[in-house]
Formats: structure tokens, C-alpha cells, sequence
């Protein structure tokens, strides 16, 4: 079995601690203050993060299925993290490298990219780039704060429903 057959059986459908394990970036080269918490999509179940100018997304695929479970929110977003998840990152290297190519066809990337990196990366070296490194390295520090927000996304919605609702009985009530 050679290296990139390794890498695809091993990838398919990567948890945060394989592609921790994989991962060229053996240091942390940021501060906590460095990645900033952006946001959440609660639809698309993605999570945003800022890194100077670049942006890091996660999407939990496993977190609708979590989410039925019993337990609080910050327990279930720390099971849909360590679960299978996809990753991307805006920086140069995360493309030029070759990380968001093997990403996408390993299954693990948001982002569609077909193009391999013939010269700067033909061994297809690494997994994912210093920013996405060190986000999951030390995601667990956000997850309070990532659950509130999925919680307060949740009560949104069904205060909304329950606006649609009271309003299809009567069309001429308004708030």
C-alpha cells in the first residue's frame, strides 16, 4: 500500500484528531488572541473563525444526528466536533499546498478543488494548514460559547415559527 492509498483509507471522512495526527504542523504558531469566533450557520452547521484576514470554516456533518440526543449543548457540540468534520481555510497554503485538493477528494473539504499541486506539494505532504492546526488543536475553548450560540439559534426559530403560526389563523392580526 503506498502513501496516498494510506492517506485515503485513513481520511475518508476525517474526525479532528486524524487529521491532527496527519498534519505536517507540528507547533502552534499563533496566540489565543489570534483566531477570532465569527459565527455559526445554523442551517449548514458550519462554524466560523477569523485569523487576520483569513477565514476558517468547520461544518459538523455528524451534528444533526447528535443533536437528537439527550444532554446540553456544550456535551453535544464537544461530540460533533471530535466526530467527522470538514474544514477549509482561506490562506494561500491551504490551496497552493495541496491541502484543500486532498480535502476535497478525501472528503473531509467544503470547498471543491480538482487542481493537484503538482509543483509545490507533489507528494501531497500534510493536511491541512497552520490556521486549521492550530483552530483545532484549540476549539475546545470556544465550544461554550459556539453552543450558546446553536442554543439561541434553536429558541430563534421557534419563536419565529410560533410568530407564522399565530399570524396563518388570523391574517389581519399583526404584531
Amino acid at each position: 500500500m503506498n502513501y496516498n492509498q494510506y492517506l485515503q483509507k485513513l481520511l475518508f471522512e476525517a474526525n479532528r484528531q486524524e487529521l491532527l495526527d496527519i498534519s505536517n504542523r507540528g507547533q502552534n504558531l499563533f496566540t489565543p488572541k489570534s483566531i477570532k469566533y465569527a459565527g455559526i450557520s445554523p442551517k449548514s452547521k458550519t462554524i466560523y473563525f477569523k485569523t487576520g484576514k483569513y477565514l476558517q470554516k468547520i461544518r459538523l456533518s455528524e451534528y444533526r444526528q447528535i443533536s437528537r440526543l439527550r444532554g446540553d449543548y456544550d456535551e453535544k457540540l464537544e461530540l460533533a466536533v471530535n466526530d467527522e468534520i470538514k474544514v477549509y481555510c482561506s490562506c494561500p497554503d491551504f490551496l497552493y499546498s495541496g491541502q484543500q485538493y486532498m480535502a476535497w477528494n478525501l472528503d473531509y473539504g467544503i470547498h471543491k478543488e480538482m487542481r493537484p499541486p503538482d509543483i509545490r506539494n507533489p507528494k501531497l505532504d500534510g493536511s491541512i494548514c497552520k490556521h486549521l492546526y492550530y483552530l483545532l488543536n484549540n476549539i475546545d475553548t470556544y465550544i461554550p460559547k459556539i453552543a450558546k450560540d446553536f442554543y439561541d439559534s434553536r429558541v430563534d426559530r421557534k419563536i419565529r415559527k410560533k410568530k407564522i403560526k399565530f399570524n396563518s389563523v388570523d391574517p389581519n392580526l399583526k404584531f
